[in-house]
């Protein structure tokens, strides 16, 4: 399979197959499952065709993109439920020193071209008090209601940029419309399952979209990154960006793939109008795979590395904030640190509403024969 080249080939074959054929695994493919595959075609195509033309124009009108310098890209990764959209928006509220893409730009805007219309086109609906914001923000919140007490996400909002991955076909999250095709699955193990051309043309759109993003928003920030899927994409991602930091999330394994479970389990729900994803055991195998790519690596002894702990993150966002500025040798601006004391104010008052003691008490179950193994954290109290 070419990396992105035959990405339109890729989805056919999954649809086709998702349509036509039956599973043995536990997936039926109702009619709710066939109109959702459906409408995925529609929507997917004529995004594709825009977004690419918009892409090549780039190539033509901007292509002084490409000389640009990615400094020192700032990834946070960890197993997902393991706190790093919490980390990722607390940092985010940092724009004069860190930009990050946004969930729209990532959906509808990856080129240049793209990106200075919407500018444009924010300008005007400004003058006229915000119809258009208002309309897409309300369509955004009714689309993700359903998830919003696990992942609460909007157009306007910080989003992992693993996404934009999906203008070539080449997301991990691929597996949640195709859960049955090992196909698709085939990025969640990155490193093992692609060829190592495939995974250079993977990430070289990816870098690509990264420069067009500075090239408008932040020629002189840093790129901040959050994405659990790039757990399994170290090896590749330093290849691309040598320079590169990471932090790294550390999360019970009992915890954080209960939570994770329980979150796809609602994406399973909404998509193939099923209770529970019948994968179980695969996905926590999935999930122990990341964490043994961690534990068996030396990544977390060299000095571009650091581990935090989700339980000091929960509980001290701000500290932790504080000790990442400090390894990063960045200086806390009064504004920054009234709004980090803002939000450790909120986290302070907020309770999980995550309910997932059956699915904890399968997952203990299953991971009853393995050897748990703790990183370090740097920070200590």
């Amino acid at each position: 399979m070419k990396a992105y080249e035959n990405s339109n080939i890729l989805i056919l074959k999954l649809v086709f197959r998702s349509l036509f054929f039956k599973e043995s695994n536990g997936f039926r493919n109702s009619t709710f499952h066939v109109i959702r595959i459906l409408i995925l075609v529609f929507c997917y195509f004529p995004l594709w065709m825009v977004n690419h033309l918009a892409l090549l124009l780039d190539e033509i009108f901007y292509p002084k993109y490409k000389k640009l310098e990615i400094n020192k890209p700032l990834f946070i990764i960890g197993i997902p439920r393991s706190g790093t959209t919490l980390l990722f928006r607390s940092l985010a509220l940092d724009q004069e020193k860190f930009s990050y893409f946004l969930l729209w730009e990532i959906l509808f805007a990856p080129s240049i071209l793209q990106k200075k219309l919407a500018i444009w086109v924010w300008k005007i609906d400004r003058k006229v008090k915000h119809p258009l914001k208002r309309t897409l923000l309300f369509v955004s919140a009714r689309l993700s209601k359903s998830l919003d007490k696990k992942h609460f996400s909007r157009l306007d909002l910080p989003e992992e940029d693993e996404l934009i991955l999906f203008h070539i076909f080449s997301t991990a999250f691929i597996t949640f419309l195709f859960p049955n095709d090992s196909r698709a699955d085939r990025f969640t193990h990155f490193e093992e399952s692609l060829s190592t051309s495939e995974k250079l043309k993977i990430l070289s759109f990816y870098k690509k979209c990264l420069q067009k993003h500075l090239y408008v928003y932040g020629k002189n920030k840093r790129f901040l990154s959050k994405n659990p899927t790039f757990t399994a994409k170290i090896p590749s991602l330093l290849k691309v960006f040598p320079d590169a930091h990471f932090i790294y999330l550390q999360r019970n394994p009992e915890e954080s793939i209960s939570s994770f479970i329980s979150l796809a389990n609602s994406l399973y729900q909404s998509t193939f109008n099923i209770k529970e994803n019948p994968l179980l055991e695969k996905g926590v195998e999935d999930m122990l795979a990341w964490y043994t790519t961690i534990w068996e690596s030396n990544y977390s002894k060299n000095e571009k590395w650091l581990t935090i702990n989700y339980e000091q993150l929960i509980s001290k966002p701000r500290e932790m904030v504080i000790f990442l500025y400090n390894n990063l040798g960045f200086e806390l601006s009064p504004e920054m640190n009234s709004k980090l004391k803002k939000l450790q104010s909120q986290q302070s008052k907020r309770k999980s509403e995550h309910y997932y003691l059956e699915i904890q008490k399968r997952v203990k179950k299953l991971l009853s024969d393995q050897e748990i193994i703790y990183l370090p954290s740097g920070f200590t109290d």
